[in-house]
């Protein structure tokens, strides 16, 4: 198994595929070839405590889940889990930075009992499932213990395959443990309380419907505008902003956005912008430097132009479209998983045999 060298902040990361990289949205009425699991919450169905299901963006007969679980490999001949872990320098009273451990272990994502009941018993309604693709995936290690070490200082190497495959492939993983590291995953080995171990999975998707609209009368703008400027003179742009806040509120501009993660200061900001590229023209004023007293030049100051009032008119936008994007999912691992074979798989390097 090809393996890569990933660095160590706390979370330990690979790739495992990506789907339809460098895709900002996908617009309703996407082709087929686009299909991706719907994320939003709206979206989703539970159909027991153990399976939660996303519908595909195209095909109404399919599904997408997470397996509920992660477990080690088992070798089919010996019925062993493939996992070992061989220490050095615990056993003695030498320093602790003359000892460390070798770990490896295979591991894959698995259904348990529940979930797998669940899955059947919609399968044979006549529906298809398949597991969510996915981005990439992690191995997040927590302590138990307050104030426990950071994760960085357990490992001089994790090293695992940079491309994993899909979903159901084995994933092999080694590590070079220092002292530190060895001697608290020799005990949570032993006591599997002291360490959390989560496989997590980072899948892509898409999000919640994303549908605005916005009307402007420019008239009724434009006479706004006209009657602020012959009595106040020129605008700055954050008074322009200001002043399309109150449009807003009068129903002369008209928002309405449903669902998305859109904000409205958003969409009045564009607004302005418009409305600022239309109506009103740049005057070049003088401001001082800090460099010298002479003056610098600057188009900070805006006034209203003129416009053909036969050309403003009554305009419509409408937006429709879903976003992209990312969840991340997780499962335990379970040291306690190892408990019937500590003997097998744990060695002392040090001890005589």
């Amino acid at each position: 198994m090809r393996r890569s060298n990933i660095f160590l902040n706390g979370f330990i990361s690979f790739t495992r595929f990506f789907i339809m990289s460098g895709l900002s949205f996908v617009t309703l009425g996407a082709p087929s070839s686009f299909a991706l699991p719907l994320l939003a919450e709206n979206a989703s169905q539970k159909i027991s405590e153990a399976v939660t299901l996303y519908p595909d963006s195209v095909d109404a007969n399919k599904f997408y889940y997470i397996p509920n679980s992660s477990q080690f490999v088992y070798d089919r001949h010996s019925g062993l889990p493939s996992f070992g872990f061989t220490y050095w320098g615990l056993t003695g009273n030498g320093p602790l930075e003359n000892a460390g451990a070798y770990m490896v272990f295979d591991v894959r994502l698995a259904s348990d009992a529940g979930q797998k009941a669940a899955l059947d018993a919609f399968i044979a309604s006549g529906k298809s499932v398949a597991v969510l693709p996915f981005q990439k995936s992690t191995i997040g290690l927590t302590s138990t213990h307050l104030g426990a070490a950071p994760l960085a200082r357990f490992f001089d190497e994790f090293n695992f395959a940079a491309q994993g495959g899909v979903a159901e492939t084995e994933v092999g993983v080694n590590a070079i443990l220092n002292g530190l590291g060895a001697k608290v995953f020799r005990a949570a080995i032993e006591n599997p309380a002291l360490l959390k171990v989560d496989y997590c999975y980072m899948v892509q998707g898409l999000g919640p419907n994303f549908d605005a609209s916005i009307d402007i009368d420019w008239n009724r703008v434009y006479e706004d505008f006209q009657t602020h400027a012959s009595i106040g003179g020129f605008w700055s742009r954050m008074s322009v902003d200001a002043e399309v806040e109150k449009l807003r509120d009068n129903k002369i501009i008209k928002i309405v956005v449903n669902g998305g993660d859109a904000k409205d200061q958003e969409y009045v900001k564009a607004i302005a912008d418009r409305i600022v590229d239309k109506l009103f023209v740049a005057e070049l004023q003088a401001s001082p430097t800090s460099s010298s007293n002479s003056p610098g030049w600057s188009f900070n100051t805006l006034s209203v132009k003129y416009t053909r009032r036969e050309e403003l008119k009554t305009e419509h936008w409408s937006f429709v479209r879903r976003d992209l994007v990312e969840r991340q999912f997780c499962t335990p691992l379970l040291l306690s998983d190892l408990g019937n074979y500590l003997d097998k798989v744990v060695r002392d390097a040090d001890a005589k045999h």
